[in-house]
């Protein structure tokens, strides 16, 4: 299933196998993930977007679930006060949500001065924010879309989390959501289902 040319019908089977694979374990944090923040930050009446200390909690504990366990990484989240955390999603989000493409850069910037965030996290943090059109930096996704069978070079790639390889891997979503006409959501589910059916 090449990223560069798969089939809606194939993309459509993989995302319906998400739930599938997913251990069951993980179905809570999956579903503060993929609904409850979201749709809190949709009803969301003021004038900017945020969130809570807690909904970020939930997220890194979300991404540790899915990815690399790394037992540090949620206590330096902690050490954000609820404030600083409220300002600086709001500042990430407001410009970002009058264009995502051209203030993806920034928005990372914004988001990894908070404690324990870097542009893994904080790509998690916008795509909440921006379901449809902004990806998730997970291994799977970048894994996916970047496969090529050169030894190194497919599930077993190594990456930096840098914010080049994101913006990268964000135009090559963009791509993809505009050719198939799907979310960036779902092409983070379909690259899990690859992954995990490619490692086991």
């Amino acid at each position: 299933y090449n990223f560069a040319n798969i089939a809606l019908e194939d993309f459509n089977t993989l995302l319906e196998a998400y739930t599938d694979v997913l251990p069951a374990k993980l179905i809570a944090l999956d579903r503060a993930r993929y609904e409850t923040v979201p749709t809190g930050l949709e009803t969301i009446t003021d004038d900017r977007s945020t969130l809570t200390k807690a909904e970020v909690v939930t997220l890194v504990e979300w991404k540790l679930s899915h990815g690399t366990f790394r037992p540090k990484l949620k206590a330096l989240v902690n050490q954000n006060d609820e404030e600083t955390i409220g300002e600086v999603t709001a500042n990430a989000f407001e410009p970002f949500s009058k264009d995502p493409r051209s203030n993806a850069k920034p928005a990372l910037a914004e988001l990894t001065k908070l404690k324990g965030i870097g542009p893994a996290t904080a790509s998690l943090l916008l795509s909440v924010y921006d379901p449809d059109h902004t990806p998730f930096f997970s291994d799977e996704l970048f894994r996916w879309a970047f496969w090529s069978p050169a030894k190194g070079k497919g599930w077993d790639r190594s990456i930096k989390y840098t914010p080049k390889e994101y913006l990268e891997l964000f135009e090559k979503v963009q791509e993809l959501c505009e050719r198939l006409e799907v979310k960036a959501i779902e092409a983070e589910k379909v690259a899990y289902v690859l992954g995990k059916r490619a490692t086991g």
